[in-house]
């Protein structure tokens, strides 16, 4: 490649990287889910953590929602969303024979 270089490295997931989302608007935030079970939400211009969320299985996909207010990620054979003012699990959508992974 011509010189590229990664602006910044999120170092802190215990397993394989399996997604990432850039917050809309004005936010500076990246969403990343990992194979070890949790979905981080990153300052990422910085470098710094800002929440760590327990899914409880592999993450496949993490993305905000329009105002970056919440979460929304497959995980399995679910569907949950998650509000990030608070840290909790909002709505869980199973009921999905195979894994979820869009």
């Amino acid at each position: 490649s011509m010189g590229e270089q990664a602006v910044v490295v999120l170092r802190g997931h215990g397993g394989g990287l399996t997604s990432v989302d850039l917050s809309s608007g004005e936010g500076h935030w990246a969403v990343t889910g990992s194979q070890d079970n949790t979905v981080r939400v990153w300052d990422w211009p910085v470098d710094r953590e800002l929440q760590t969320l327990q899914q409880g299985a592999s993450v496949w996909s993490s993305q905000f929602s329009p105002d970056n207010t919440k979460v929304l990620l497959t995980s399995d054979k679910i569907a949950a969303l998650w509000d990030l003012r608070d840290g909790r699990r909002e709505v869980t959508l199973s009921g999905h024979r195979l894994f979820v992974n869009q």
